[in-house]
């Protein structure tokens, strides 16, 4: 949480806001930035429906300090694991800086997006999947009509890039977690009725449609989650500065300029103050202003 769109589009806003020595690196390389946006959630969909080492190591990322992946990382990207040229530096920054506006996002939104799954007992992917809906409306998109992969580039010179960074596995692996990333989203598309009562009887049919039904998107909004979706709205336009901020910090300390930023100490799933955060009613949601902190802390 948040999913495939609001990733996208969050990636999108920041990079607007980026300073063109950063911007020109994500320009000329943007393939690999709007995978990296994605951070570790292409582990999750490497043969999607069993448990496999890379979908564990995908969780295991989520819940453990974002440093684990940001200290290694700079061996990478500063070729001590294997000299690199000046083209393919370039490219790893620009997958770094995506993956480094994934973490800014869920850090921001996964603390609410829990003290909300408690408090009203709506799960996680209904919070989630009504939230992308809600941003391709804004978006002026057609929900049931927006395929949410098609700049997810699975090819080889790109696995191999993202393998720098994740050498447990192979850019063969890579490039089948960006290839069935795609399956995946292609296979919950569902534009008709009847596509989307097709899904939802095969999730009853496996016992996993509360789990489930939320990855389907629906034409119409949730209202259990029209507080929630504003809510991550607000969460997500009050974290475009510090990612802005975070990536220029992180480069900085990839050129020695400076010490890891202390950022990324949180993790990229909710912390132990996740239950301070208030959840309202829509009409009080109306009037809340959330913190600068953006939940990243």
């Amino acid at each position: 949480m948040p999913s495939t769109f609001a990733h996208h589009l969050h990636g999108q806003l920041v990079l607007d806001r980026c300073p063109e020595e950063i911007a020109s690196i994500i320009r000329e390389n943007r393939e690999l930035f709007d995978i990296g946006v994605h951070g570790p959630d292409i582990l999750f969909y490497y043969n999607a429906i069993h448990s496999n080492r890379a979908n564990r190591f995908g969780h295991y990322l989520h819940h453990h300090p974002a440093f684990l992946f940001f200290g290694p990382a700079s061996a990478a990207e500063r070729g001590k694991r294997a000299p690199v040229d000046e083209s393919e530096s370039r490219r790893r920054l620009a997958y770094l800086a995506g993956f480094v506006c994934h973490f800014v996002l869920d850090s921001a939104c996964h603390p609410y997006v829990q003290r909300k799954i408690e408090v009203d007992g709506i799960p996680h992917g209904v919070i989630e999947g009504d939230f992308e809906r809600f941003l391709i409306r804004l978006s002026g998109g057609d929900p049931v009509r927006t395929r949410l992969t098609d700049q997810i580039i699975p090819s080889e010179e790109n696995a191999e890039t993202i393998r720098a960074f994740l050498p447990e596995f192979s850019s063969r692996d890579i490039q089948k977690c960006l290839r069935d990333m795609k399956f995946w989203h292609n296979v919950i598309y569902a534009r008709t009725p009847v596509k989307r009562g097709l899904l939802y009887a095969g999730m009853e049919i496996i016992r996993m449609y509360p789990q489930l039904n939320g990855r389907v998107m629906r034409p119409a909004p949730n209202p259990d989650c029209a507080d929630s979706s504003l809510r991550l709205l607000k969460y997500m336009n009050r974290s475009l500065d510090p990612a802005v901020g975070l990536i220029e910090e992180y480069f900085a300390f990839l050129r020695g300029e400076r010490p890891l930023p202390a950022a990324f100490g949180a993790t990229f799933s909710y912390g132990r103050a996740y239950r301070k955060i208030p959840v309202y009613s829509l009409k009080k949601e109306r009037e809340y202003a959330v913190p600068d902190a953006s939940g990243i802390s």
